[in-house]
């Protein structure tokens, strides 16, 4: 099967990294796959990620360059000439690249996966409305993302739930053992307060360091250009409160795997986050959670059942459930193995590619 994956950037961050996952996945399934980024936002480093067999096509349009004509004429050759069967899009706005589809490659099927629970309130009406012809099946992340779509107009006939996977052999902790003069919380997640909320996770170590004053907090995560000022924000915050002994920003982690096993608590304070890839990945390497009471953070830790919830924004309740934490650690690590378990069982990239392909099928992509 011709598959091509359309994109604006692949720079280090979630979504990103799950692509080259499934991309890897599929060409082991002997599928031929096309990676097409458009602007001139990507990461050589996640793209050595890439199985050789991946065709990388980098357009390297500047953003918001005004030439958005030239680039549709490009996609549309690119799909055209190299007989695409299945467009994938990955962003909220790569459909707006595939308007001359119906006089160029009419039988081409696109899939379109929505990351977020914000993306499709921010979009308008008439384009809701387009894409619900446009695009033969939506893949919502998880449960949350699916309703908040359906709230917003999308045709909930054509979507499906598929879990982010993870390569489980990626994530096998060692279960070194940690130092014992001081407690270390991670967090992985691009630097963006506004969503990602590293702010809170701050001041919320500032609070803590009064009881426990060896704690450690290590932040990994791009910052990107458009956040230079809010990362400067976040630094200022950090000598504000004198933790510059207790707070460190790792920057672009690629070996996430060895980040998270030099942990003893991952915390995730987004205020919104459509699935929480990075839970999995703390959780599937043993390590315990705390996330925001979100929808789907709170899908994949449930009611309490494999980490512990604090009321997204609330500063005093994420600094009561890091303390509690910190007390209970090792009661809390007694369910590691289990949660790992759950993580094998329903979150594995070979699962998410299982489902893709019965949906590429569905829609009418065939094997070749």
């Amino acid at each position: 099967m011709n598959i091509l994956f359309l994109t604006f950037s692949m720079l280090s961050g979630g979504t990103e990294h799950l692509t080259v996952d499934i991309c890897n996945e599929l060409v082991n399934r002997k599928h031929n796959v096309h990676l097409y980024i458009v602007n001139e936002h990507y990461d050589e480093e996640v793209l050595s990620k890439l199985d050789e067999k991946v065709v990388v096509i980098k357009q390297n349009r500047r953003e918001a360059s005004g030439n958005k004509l030239v680039t549709i004429k490009k996609v549309s050759e690119y799909i055209k000439d190299k007989k695409i069967k299945i467009v994938h899009c990955n962003n909220p706005t790569a459909p707006d690249l595939l308007l001359l589809k119906p006089f160029l490659f009419p039988k081409v099927k696109i899939i379109q996966t929505i990351h977020d629970t914000m993306g499709y309130g921010k979009m308008p009406l008439h384009k809701v409305y387009f894409r619900n012809i446009q695009i033969h099946k939506f893949i919502a992340i998880s449960n949350s993302v699916r309703n908040d779509m359906v709230l917003h107009g999308a045709n909930k006939n054509k979507i499906e739930v598929i879990y982010n996977g993870i390569k489980i052999k990626k994530y096998s902790p060692c279960y070194q053992v940690k130092s014992s003069s001081k407690f270390i919380i991670g967090n992985v997640a691009r630097i963006n307060p506004c969503q990602k909320r590293q702010d809170l996770l701050i001041m919320a170590i500032a609070k803590v360091k009064k009881v426990y004053p060896n704690i450690e907090c290590r932040f990994a995560g791009m910052v990107s250009k458009d956040q230079q000022k809010e990362f400067e924000i976040l630094k200022g915050l950090v000598k504000k409160h004198n933790l510059d002994e207790n707070i460190k920003f790792c920057g672009n982690v690629l070996d996430i795997p060895k980040f998270l096993d030099d942990l003893d608590l991952f915390v995730l304070p987004s205020r919104t986050e459509g699935f929480g890839l990075s839970l999995v990945e703390a959780m599937a390497m043993g390590v315990p959670v705390i996330a925001s009471n979100i929808e789907g953070p709170s899908e994949v830790i449930g009611n309490n059942e494999r980490g512990l919830l604090f009321k997204t924004g609330d500063l005093d309740s994420l600094v009561e459930n890091i303390l509690y934490a910190i007390k209970n650690i090792n009661h809390i690590k007694e369910k590691s193995s289990e949660i790992r378990d759950y993580v094998i069982t329903n979150f594995d990239i070979s699962q998410t590619v299982d489902r893709l392909e019965t949906i590429y099928v569905s829609v009418g992509g065939k094997f070749e």
